[in-house]
């Protein structure tokens, strides 16, 4: 197979892959946040934010190299998760 053709199947696999991202983004119901608007959502600091992205402690999308999205959902499964997590001081103390 010569170059140029390889070249060609290469972007067109790299187009498929794209379109199938964004039909899935778009197919999300609800809001996709940035790092920040979880951060402040969550009110904590932008770099635990990315640090429970990477570690997948909290669910989301890395787009590109650096830029991560966040469903609103999985912020409103952590608070929950956490909630539920927080132990109780007792009422005499």
């Amino acid at each position: 197979m010569r170059t140029d053709v390889k070249g060609v199947y290469i972007i067109l696999w790299i187009f498929s892959a794209a379109c199938v991202i964004l039909r899935y983004i778009e197919s999300m119901s609800d809001e996709l946040l940035t790092v920040e608007q979880a951060a402040q959502k969550l009110q904590m600091h932008v770099a635990t934010v990315r640090r429970m992205l990477r570690s997948g402690q909290l669910a989301g999308m890395k787009i590109g190299l650096k830029e991560w999205r966040i469903p609103d959902k999985a912020i409103q499964a952590l608070t929950d998760a956490s909630m539920l997590s927080k132990p109780v001081a007792p009422k005499g103390e």
